[in-house]
């Protein structure tokens, strides 16, 4: 999927480790279980030119509803522009655009002492030259702590250990642009 990307360059750098990365909002987008670990309200925002004319935009906002359960909404956007257009590719036509659009509405709550869970909905919309699909989601993550406070580092060990595990398109969103539907493929991120 291109939303693999997430929601920051800070999770992108630490590669799948955001997925067990605690008390930060722009783990969002890689596992929902991290909402349940958030004490404070967080808007994000990522920005990412890629390759020629093509830009990867994201964007969230989080805010916890209680001491271990919140809520969260995010926005992305791959799109790549000028793309030529021909026919028996040599003679040009026309340019044209794709983009590929996804909203996210997401969930992470304790269930129980030391094991978070979260869920997110998503939005997929596809676009490429005049055709376009769209499909709906779902995607589920969990954390476990070893310790009962998170933020305790005084002593080294396996109590400082969260271990995280999401799993993308548990329900898969279909689009279909032409004749048939694309499925993405389902991503386990154990970390």
């Amino acid at each position: 999927s291109p939303f693999e990307l997430g929601g920051s360059a800070r999770s992108l750098g630490m590669g799948d480790a955001a997925v067990a990365l605690t008390d930060d909002g722009d783990s969002f987008f890689s596992n929902p279980a991290v909402l349940a670990t958030l004490h404070e309200n967080e808007i994000l925002t990522f920005h990412a030119p890629l390759f020629l004319d093509t830009i990867y935009d994201a964007a969230g906002y989080v805010n916890p509803i209680g001491v271990h359960n919140s809520f969260g909404i995010g926005f992305t956007r791959l799109g790549t522009s000028n793309i030529l257009a021909t026919q028996n590719n040599i003679q040009s036509l026309y340019t044209f655009g794709a983009e590929q659009l996804q909203g996210i509405v997401g969930y992470g709550f304790q269930l129980l002492e030391g094991i978070d869970l979260g869920a997110t909905v998503k939005y997929y919309h596809e676009q490429v030259d005049t055709y376009q699909g769209s499909g709906v989601g779902v995607d589920l993550g969990l954390l476990y702590h070893f310790s009962k406070d998170q933020r305790d580092f005084s002593q080294l060990g396996f109590k400082n250990i969260t271990l995280g595990f999401s799993a993308s398109n548990v329900l898969e969103p279909q689009v279909k642009l032409f004749q048939s539907a694309d499925q993405p493929v389902r991503v386990l991120r154990p970390a």
